[in-house]
């Protein structure tokens, strides 16, 4: 009976979690996620760019274990930094804190660390980042599979 009674408990222990994941609009059944950089904006009006006008090109790319890849293309040039991932949840506000495993240009934040939030639309269908809460590109992304 005691056997029974931990094998319950831990199902509703597993069926909370993914519960909760679905709640804030990701699951980790539906890894691996591409995420790519479909629009940036700058800090004065009209400065709004899309498609192969912006500035480079982006990706994100979500695996199972946590895990991701950040590409940009600039100039020809390839830079990819990766790292792992973590759901958060910030007041209203629902994302991913993004933690590298090196330093690299292309992580977009408004400090000097190794770490980079984007947080979902409240359609849960985009990305943004949050660079742009220091001056920096205001870089919205879309789910491409």
């Amino acid at each position: 009976m005691k056997y029974l009674l931990l094998i319950l408990s831990f199902l509703l222990v597993m069926s909370c979690e993914n519960s909760k994941e679905d709640d804030l609009g990701f699951s980790a059944d539906e890894l691996p996620q591409r995420w790519k950089l479909v629009r940036m904006t700058g800090s004065f009006a009209g400065s709004e760019s899309e498609g192969t006008a912006m500035e480079w090109q982006e990706s994100y790319v979500f695996e199972r274990g946590n895990t991701f890849t950040k590409t940009r293309l600039r100039d020809d040039q390839v830079e990819t930094a990766s790292g792992s991932f973590f759901l958060i949840e910030a007041g209203e506000e629902v994302g991913f804190k993004l933690v590298f495993n090196q330093d690299s240009e292309i992580i977009a934040n408004c400090t000097s660390d190794n770490v980079e939030f984007l947080y979902f639309d409240n359609s849960r269908t985009s990305l943004r980042g949050s660079w742009w809460a220091c001056d920096g590109p205001g870089l919205f992304y879309s789910r491409t599979d």
